[in-house]
């Protein structure tokens, strides 16, 4: 039995408001992404394969334990972490941890357990199971079709009262990152071609096979001349018989939308949910 971490391009043909879509669904909620590596100016001698930024910054989410420390600990490790996750428009704070001491009796094959909302002193009494793992075939068919009603809520063993966390590491789900390349494409006697790539990903950067929209500019080979692409601005310089090119401005990162559910890069949004990850287009479209 595989759970389905594959990528997925969703299909939501018809539909104006990609949001609309994503908040029906089970996705997690990012709070940022982490600071960029700033451009510094240098130049750099001009070369085929020279990458002027290779970065990989992780997608930042809020964090929280359970207050009390003798019951926050558990299997070893000092707390219980939960983070943000969206379920059919409402938000939820969800843990991986199988506290069945916290939870009571387990619900089923899921990944997760979803709190309550907290009353009006801060505290959860129940909780709910989400993020249902679905078994596939060996070639990537889901074993069941339609959907895993999640079990209704069931009473905590003890009410709780959740504190935000700025430590520790959060293994609920796959960590999700932003990875972004300015490369140096080609070199002519006249000329270099720029390639800025970038995705939203689950994937480590060595693996992935689909970069979002990438875009080429050319620059030409001449003292002082300039270029910007999508914000990211070069100049190169002559130094000698050869050139240097230096990266004197990043782009600001792109925008978290939904509401801190999804990625937009382009003309595309990437949502991502407890066991995967899926991309749409803004205007309704799969991604392709």
């Amino acid at each position: 039995m595989l759970l389905g971490l594959m990528l997925v391009l969703a299909q939501v043909a018809g539909s104006a408001d990609p949001c609309a879509v994503i908040a029906g669904s089970e996705t997690l909620v990012h709070a940022g992404i982490a600071a960029p590596v700033a451009a510094d100016g240098a130049p750099r001698p001009l070369r085929r394969g020279l990458r002027l930024i290779d970065d990989d910054q992780p997608l930042l989410a809020d964090r929280y334990r359970i207050d009390d420390p003798a019951l926050a600990a558990f299997d070893g490790r000092p707390a219980t972490l939960f983070r943000p996750l969206r379920i059919d428009g409402e938000e939820r704070l969800c843990t991986s941890e199988q506290r069945t001491d916290l939870f009571g009796p387990d619900q089923g094959n899921f990944l997760l357990r979803c709190l309550d909302r907290a009353d009006a002193q801060g505290l959860h009494h129940a909780s709910t199971s989400a993020a249902a793992l679905v078994p596939y075939d060996g070639r990537g068919r889901a074993a069941i079709t339609g959907d895993v009603a999640a079990p209704a809520l069931a009473p905590l063993t003890r009410a709780i009262r959740l504190t935000p966390d700025d430590g520790g590491t959060d293994r609920s789900t796959l960590p999700a990152h932003l990875l972004t390349r300015l490369t140096v494409r080609s070199v002519s006697g006249t000329s270099a071609t720029l390639r800025l790539e970038q995705v939203a990903t689950i994937e480590p950067g060595r693996t992935i096979r689909s970069w979002r929209e990438p875009r080429d500019i050319v620059v030409a080979l001449a003292d002082g001349a300039t270029a910007a692409i999508d914000g990211n601005d070069v100049r190169v310089a002559q130094a000698g018989r050869g050139w240097t090119i230096a990266l004197t401005r990043r782009a600001p990162d792109p925008e978290l939308v939904c509401d801190g559910a999804a990625v937009a890069i382009g003309d595309s949004l990437t949502i991502f949910t407890p066991g995967g990850m899926s991309v749409l287009s803004r205007d309704g479209a799969a991604a392709r």
